[in-house]
């Protein structure tokens, strides 16, 4: 029996060997943590490897309970499911990662769409499905894993900027994603259906950044079905508990508006199993904008920062460690908020505006609000003014291959005609003439497609151009953000780097015990914050809950004093301080005349302040 044994343990060891080589993913077991996977993530320097555990007893829990091993594990399906190219330009292996990935969790029948293996279009749409069996209580149970390609885009990006009109699809949602949402739910039914799935069955689901938008959007629809029908899909047996879906890093597709009742509110109960894991500092989350109605399904949970976290230092630390390890390039000096820059801009006449540690969150949300306040009003005027233009301009950089497929890519080619000389001149065009701006940015952008051996001709010059024209129509009160885009060395990609797959990944290791032990660095956020402003004062002192001055405004003293908080003078002569709201605060004023302290609550699911309180008192606590 012995020798039986032995034989058939020396046989598995051979088998699994052989596994590794021919997919070429590494694979482990570790009772305590499942199955290791190495999860492999093209770079534009080089190749990022993930450890990435996996195990059955994940899908044993409610689908509606958040478990952080689950999310991190759902990060590494959806990072498979980056598009592969061994060759520039070669798409027949865009699927390669996830069949690896999935191969490796041990999932079986595994199919992917057409669209997976062919160059992209609008209406691209790459898909990956697997199945496996568990066992629950002594019942068989299939188990779904589904992925939608989550990088890599190239034309995909016509899809992501069409918001539709306000009644071009039901329910008023984001057309792009919910058309297509609709194409990833009939992918779904049709495999149960032709490989004659029954019973008990479960579905896991993840996608990253427009992957999230998708699976967050297809997730819905499950959950609608399950209300209404009972299952999420024919023939099977798909309840609540049953799905698992998690959306990094989502833009917003949802619709949402004060007379959504029931299933049309997306803050319905029925989307409780739906996460969303969202980095405030992140501009790709804050579109389809809030501001015309846009939200997600489900939990929208926040990585901690400087606004909504008081121990937000000590919390980074214990990230930053797993972050330093990915790439030699990465350490704590790269990460994105320790790079960001404001290039502040104070209107003549005006007080000087100063700030203390600012926060790249604050200032992206507050372009994507002027953005509609100041140029898009509504959806109508983005569609019938703007769309074509974003469209014809995305086409020819992507068609030229101009930049890299990927958001970093075009990124990269927003610093190279942005170099020194350029900025300078830019610098001064947007504090004195919008319209020279926008001459000059055109000329530098068409002079780079020469470089590059592709002539822009005036058609999508003039696209160009009516583009340009709704940048600076955002910008017209508040020149800063821009300046900042402009001015700052490489600022275009400190911006876009918190959409960097490596930022987000630190953070869910840093969470998981099967990382970071009994070490880790706490939960996820709800995302809200205070902001405190005070007029009519020459003085501004807040103490936290131990009587610590954690930051001071007067007219010699603009400081944080060691806490990290983001701080700073208005145009206006206004003081203002930002305001986690896990920390008990008190403050201290000028009892001058007119001096107000307004306390104000931001809501991260609208991008919206609602006031807390308004206080006259020389000092007092600050309301939260």
């Amino acid at each position: 029996m012995n020798e039986m044994k032995k034989v058939f343990e020396k046989t598995y060891i051979i088998l699994m060997a052989l596994f590794c080589l021919v997919t070429g993913v590494s694979c482990t077991s570790q009772p305590e943590k499942g199955s290791t996977i190495v999860v492999r993530e093209g770079t534009s320097s080089g190749t990022i490897s993930y450890d990435i555990y996996y195990r059955d007893d994940y899908f044993m829990t409610d689908g509606g309970i958040y478990q952080p091993s689950l999310a991190t594990c759902s990060y590494g399906l959806a990072i498979a499911s980056f598009a592969y190219y061994p060759y520039k330009n070669d798409y027949r292996l865009q699927y390669k990662n996830a069949l690896d990935f999935m191969k490796a969790a041990g999932f079986q029948d595994i199919e992917y769409n057409e669209n997976y293996k062919l160059p992209t279009s609008y209406d691209s749409l790459s898909l990956i499905i697997g199945r496996k069996t568990i066992v629950i209580e002594g019942e068989d149970v299939t188990l779904l894993a589904v992925t939608v390609k989550s990088n890599g885009y190239r034309m995909e990006w016509l899809n992501n900027m069409d918001i539709g009109h306000d009644d071009d699809v039901e329910g008023h949602h984001h057309k792009g994603f919910y058309n297509s949402s609709l194409r990833e739910y009939a992918f779904i039914q049709n495999y149960i259906s032709s490989n004659h799935l029954s019973g008990r069955t479960k579905i896991w689901m993840a996608g990253f950044s427009r992957g999230a938008a998708l699976t967050n959007m297809t997730a819905g629809l499950i959950d609608q079905r399950i209300v209404e029908e009972g299952s999420g899909f024919e023939g099977v047996e798909l309840r609540y508990e049953d799905v698992y879906a998690f959306c990094f890093e989502s833009p917003q597709g949802v619709y949402y508006d004060e007379t959504c009742t029931g299933l049309k509110d997306p803050r319905n109960e029925a989307y409780n199993n739906i996460f969303c894991m969202l980095d405030e500092s992140d501009a790709v989350t804050l579109v389809a904008m809030p501001q015309l109605g846009f939200t997600r399904y489900g939990h929208q949970m926040f990585y901690p920062n400087n606004l909504n976290d008081s121990d937000y230092e000590d919390r980074f630390n214990k990230m930053i460690r797993f972050y330093d390890g990915f790439l030699p390039r990465y350490d704590s000096s790269s990460y994105y908020s320790k790079r960001f820059k404001l290039t502040t801009y104070t209107p003549a006449g005006s007080p000087e505006i100063c700030i203390v540690n600012p926060n790249l969150g604050i200032f992206a949300g507050g372009f994507v609000n002027d953005l509609v306040r100041n140029a898009v009003s509504d959806r109508k005027t983005y569609m019938d003014q703007y769309y074509a233009s974003i469209c014809a301009v995305l086409e020819f950089i992507y068609n030229g291959n101009l930049s890299t497929s990927n958001l970093l890519g075009l990124t990269g080619l927003l610093v190279d005609i942005t170099d020194e000389n350029n900025s300078r001149l830019l610098v001064e065009d947007i504090i004195h003439d919008s319209n020279a701006f926008i001459n000059d940015f055109s000329y530098f952008v068409s002079a780079y497609a020469t470089g590059e051996g592709r002539e822009m001709n005036a058609e999508v010059l003039a696209h160009l151009k009516n583009v340009l024209e709704l940048v600076t129509k955002s910008t017209d009160l508040d020149k800063s953000f821009l300046l900042t885009m402009i001015s700052m060395n490489n600022t275009f990609g400190v911006i876009v780097s918190c959409h960097f797959p490596p930022c987000n990944i630190a953070w869910l290791m840093a969470m998981d015990p099967n990382y970071a032990g009994n070490k880790t660095a706490g939960e996820m956020m709800n995302g809200y914050y205070r902001k405190l402003t005070v007029t009519g004062s020459e003085t501004l002192k807040i103490k936290d809950s131990d009587g610590k001055v954690c930051a001071q405004i007067d007219e010699k003293t603009l400081s944080d004093h060691g806490s990290g908080l983001t701080l700073g003078t208005g145009s206006k002569g206004e003081y203002y301080v930002y305001l986690p709201m896990n920390m008990d605060y008190t403050y201290e004023m000028d009892r001058g005349s007119g001096a107000a302290a307004v306390t104000e609550l931001f809501d991260p699911i609208t991008c919206t302040y609602k006031v807390l309180g308004t206080s006259e008192d020389a000092a007092g606590d600050i309301p939260g």
